[in-house]
């Protein structure tokens, strides 16, 4: 969809476009309890996840992150090599085009990396699961 502006056409972004960078946005900034992410995420949604994508990596002949990661390197290699192409139609075209061009593909990489191993970072520590008292063990 685009809106005609001051002579030109501009694209608006779509709802789920804009969701998708709102939802990294919030990922980012907003903690989650540690309480809410060992019960939902740790014990719940991880233990799946976990055990579906190593089921299906295991059956790769490479490792699957070297391929995500060789995909990426080629998106930045195109995104650098169209950039000079971009800035032909103009300053704002281009920003837009760059922004929907690297915002969106690293929102949408974050959310996956906080889905997929991010949300282990926010747990609880250890010696909170276990009642480990250190004076106790010297």
């Amino acid at each position: 969809m685009s809106v005609r502006l001051a002579g030109a056409t501009v694209a608006t972004p779509t709802l789920a476009a804009v969701a998708l960078v709102l939802a990294a946005v919030v990922a980012a900034l907003v903690p989650l309890p540690a309480a809410f992410v060992e019960r939902v995420y740790s014990t719940g949604a991880y233990p799946f996840l976990q055990r579906s994508l190593t089921s299906v990596s295991n059956r790769a002949p490479i490792a699957l992150i070297d391929v995500v990661l060789l995909t990426g390197i080629a998106w930045i290699v195109c995104l650098a090599a169209g950039v000079r192409r971009v800035f032909r139609s103009g300053p704002g075209p281009a920003v837009r085009k760059l922004i929907g061009g690297v915002i969106l593909p690293a929102a949408a990489l974050y959310l996956w990396f906080v889905i997929l191993w991010g949300f282990n970072y926010r747990r609880l520590p250890l010696d909170a699961k276990l009642s480990f008292d250190a004076r106790a063990a010297c």
